[in-house]
């Protein structure tokens, strides 16, 4: 078969461009060029390649600064959309050959051509509302990964930002003005949109800036399975864990939590037990507040846990917490756990003997859950601690033979000196 016949089938000419570059960004904008550079001398020097080296070469896009010069004449220097009339559809032409190939668009963070950080979320807004509003058409048709910043002034126009077939969507939702008056239902509306426009969606990365209405009725995501909660900075952490019931009918399998310090009493008025079918867990939150939640998920089949108390100095009463996270671990769910991961590394002392009975718990815990493969606990010990220092009781948890050998994969890592032993 002739170099020109292998070529011309789009798998294989696909999967040729697709090895000519590492997937999204790189920090170093120099490696980037280096392999889009590639792409691009393969798309000018066969026209058999072109078109799968140019879909490739596309597919991922960290700002909108190479779109910009595609638009429209009207539309180059666009400050309000309101009242601006969209360009026939034959001035689209250029830009709708490159915006069409776009599968991951990340309208805000770092950007290697920039080298610094950007937000090109009101700019998508402008542009997209004017070529929707009246063509009914998305500025990227075949968007599968979406991330923005979205200010909502009113009832949110979600329909001309979110083509149907995005699947995973990173969007921080943000008051202005007027809509503070219409408080958490403003936010709950754009979440009602976001599932009617994306029914495919099966993650979202959710971080709103007022909390989401507690009496609504769920909100249908019908092939949502993971879900990233996190709370805006200064905003009470325990609102968003309140706007779990929304996600009631969605099928969700992985949580991924991030809050601030919650009022132990919130938990009085929490919602019924939520999450029926989880199986993967994080909190990024103390022990305490990650206890009441476990208690509160309905899932008889949680596999995966994952805590992180490294946002705020941990006390001794975050230990004897933590102790009593992992025995209620133990209780429930030993018949289901495939791995614990337990971060305890922003402790306020030192000391080995303070980790002793929640290590010796978590010991108890591999030993009484017959399918568990991965534990993974950092505690800090920095006074130059060495494990043949410690007490028998925690010094014997360093060696391999005192735990079950089902486990796949064991790790306890302390810090010591500014560097990590295990």
């Amino acid at each position: 078969m002739t170099a020109k016949r292998v070529f011309s089938i789009d798998e294989l000419a696909r999967m040729i461009c697709q090895n000519l570059r590492t997937p999204t960004y790189r920090d170093s904008g120099t490696e980037w060029r280096e392999e889009s550079q590639a792409l691009l001398h393969v798309a000018l020097c066969s026209k058999i390649m072109s078109e799968a080296a140019l879909d490739v070469l596309w597919e991922d896009s960290a700002t909108l600064g190479p779109f910009l010069s595609l638009l429209p004449p009207t539309l180059s220097k666009i400050e309000d959309a309101s009242g601006v009339a969209c360009p026939p559809a034959e001035s689209w032409h250029t830009f709708d050959k490159y915006a069409g190939r776009v599968k991951r668009l990340f309208l805000r963070g770092f950007c290697p051509r920039r080298r610094g950080f950007h937000d090109d979320s009101p700019a998508y807004v402008k542009l997209a509302t004017v070529r929707y509003r009246e063509a009914g058409v998305h500025l990227f048709p075949r968007l599968r990964l979406l991330q923005m910043k979205l200010f909502l002034s009113g009832d949110p126009f979600i329909d001309s930002l979110i083509p149907h077939t995005v699947r995973r969507l990173n969007v921080e939702l943000l008051l202005l003005g007027a809509a503070y008056k219409g408080g958490d239902q403003v936010p709950l509306r754009a979440l009602q949109r976001i599932s009617i426009c994306a029914p495919l969606l099966e993650q979202l990365d959710l971080k709103p800036d007022y909390l989401l209405a507690k009496q609504a009725m769920p909100v249908d995501f019908p092939r949502l399975s993971t879900v990233y909660l996190r709370v805006v900075p200064g905003r009470v952490g325990g609102d968003i864990v309140k706007s779990c019931h929304l996600f009631a009918n969605s099928p969700i399998k992985e949580l991924v939590l991030y809050t601030n310090p919650i009022a132990r009493d919130f938990w009085e008025d929490m919602v019924p037990p939520v999450f029926p079918s989880l199986q993967s867990f994080t909190a990024h939150q103390n022990p305490y507040h990650s206890l009441q939640l476990l208690k509160k998920l309905a899932t008889k089949n949680l596999q995966n846990f994952t805590f992180s108390h490294h946002r705020w100095p941990a006390t001794t009463p975050h230990l004897e917490q933590c102790l009593e996270l992992v025995n209620y671990l133990k209780d429930r769910f030993s018949a289901s756990l495939r791995s614990v991961r337990i971060n305890m590394s922003n402790y306020g002392t030192s000391h080995a003997a303070d980790f002793a009975p929640m290590l010796l718990a978590l010991n108890e815990l591999a030993f009484a859950c017959p399918t568990l493969e991965e534990v993974d606990v950092s505690v800090p010990l920095y006074q130059a601690t060495s494990v043949t220092s410690m007490p028998e009781e925690i010094g014997r948890l360093w060696r391999k033979s005192s735990w079950p050998r089902t486990l796949k994969s064991l790790r306890i890592i302390h810090e010591r000196d500014g560097s990590a032993q295990t």
